[in-house]
């Protein structure tokens, strides 16, 4: 391996890794930053994971507004948990108000002690690391840098506006290899604020210099993502790549840019509403109980009550959950008729979401379709896909196929 090759790996390392959001950062304020950034990732947390998260970075310390990475976290966090725009709500008063109202005397190790079984706190660990390379790119003198990652697309623009009235020579900028982007980049001029566009074809087009207050631009069509199935969920992905940027005067900057997954169906939306489905159904117990043990005289007060319990209940029947459709044998026709989606959902009360999607029961990836001569184990069953409904009806024309094995999701 070549030493610059070397070298780039080993920046890599050192800065660790900075997750980019899917909407743009503006970073002018590093605290933006990392709210937008790290808090992007709790799309995949519970609520209350990411209630528990947020509560590990507003209480890493007392607030003391001093301008550090961990007063930058405090104030992400605080933005993040009470939705605050701007700087007039950002005082020491303020956010110390809140701290003791939600840290309950517990700040750094100990609340990430308390929190410990609870919350993955890498993702804390992360926030604190992109504040910190935020302020650092500051102070070399790259400003106003903003950052968009998508499953398709990647752009990066920032101003160079140093203490010194100098031009910004770059040796090269954007991802470390071109194989797979579709690139172009612009500078705007700060005396004529005319804006030059230049395409780039590989590493070397990208030889440039930014004169003192002018910006700079990058927009790239990210590689084809890849596609997977995982228990029925599919989830299309782009590759992990890094972002170089790399003046004549200094050392390169290596941001990465994470592999970024886009959760087709149902993934942490399903997740999120299995949780809101045993709320409402320990919220449907509390009513009942109110009804059933509510000794008041007044039947207005205990009819609204029933009323909340049956609206309480639809919504519960509302939300999607899987059922097992469990096994289904036919050895007389040869073919597994009539244990579809439809029927599975309608003899527990409830309807299909569609006529898929199936998940395989028993921890398989596919609806199994299996002959009696396979099911007794002389060799494996098929598997079908792309999955439809009565999937174990088409292309098989042999007699005795006799099993098919899924779950079905119904609301």
């Amino acid at each position: 391996m070549s030493q610059p090759a070397l070298r780039l790996i080993e920046v890599a390392i050192l800065l660790g890794a900075v997750s980019l959001s899917q909407a743009a950062v503006a970073s002018s304020n590093c605290g933006e930053l990392a709210r937008t950034v790290a808090y992007n990732r709790l799309r995949n947390f519970t609520s209350s994971e990411s209630s528990a998260l947020n509560k590990l970075d507003f209480c890493s310390e007392m607030y003391k507004s001093d301008k550090s990475v961990n007063s930058a976290k405090i104030e992400a966090a605080y933005k993040a948990a009470y939705s605050v725009s701007g700087s007039a709500s950002l005082t020491t008063e303020n956010i110390r108000i809140e701290q003791s109202k939600v840290c309950d005397n517990r700040y750094g190790e100990e609340m990430r002690r308390f929190l410990s079984e609870s919350v993955d706190v890498s993702v804390s660990n992360a926030g604190a690391g992109i504040i910190q390379r935020c302020l650092e790119l500051e102070r070399f003198g790259i400003t106003d840098l903003d950052l968009n990652a998508t499953k398709d697309s990647l752009a990066v623009s920032f101003r160079w506006r140093p203490e010194d009235l100098v031009s910004l020579k770059l040796l090269r900028v954007g991802p470390a290899s071109f194989n797979g982007y579709d690139c172009s980049m612009s500078k705007g001029d700060p005396v004529s604020d005319k804006i030059r566009q230049i395409p780039v074809k590989t590493e070397y087009d990208t030889d440039t210099e930014i004169k003192w207050a002018g910006t700079f631009n990058m927009n790239c069509r990210r590689p084809v993502a890849s596609t997977k199935t995982e228990r029925g969920e599919t989830t299309s992905c782009s590759p992990e790549a890094l972002f170089i940027i790399s003046p004549a005067n200094a050392g390169a900057i290596a941001l990465r840019v994470p592999q970024y997954c886009d959760p087709v169906y149902p993934g942490a939306a399903l997740r999120e509403s299995q949780e809101q489905v045993a709320e409402l159904a320990a919220s449907n117990q509390r009513l009942l109980t109110e009804v059933t043990t509510s000794t008041s005289s007044n039947a207005d007060e205990t009819a609204d009550l029933r009323r909340r319990l049956a609206a309480a209940e639809a919504s519960h029947l509302n939300s999607p959950v899987w059922i097992a459709a469990g096994t289904y044998f036919d050895r007389g026709s040869g073919r597994a008729r009539g244990n579809s989606c439809a029927d599975v959902c309608r003899n527990n009360g409830r309807t299909a979401v569609s006529s898929g999607p199936y998940k395989a029961a028993a921890g398989g990836e596919y609806l199994v379709c299996r002959t009696d001569s396979q099911r007794q184990g002389t060799r494996p069953g098929f598997q079908m896909s792309p999955l439809t409904d009565n999937a174990c009806n088409v292309g098989w024309g042999a007699r005795n196929m006799i099993e098919q094995v899924f779950d079905c999701l119904c609301k």
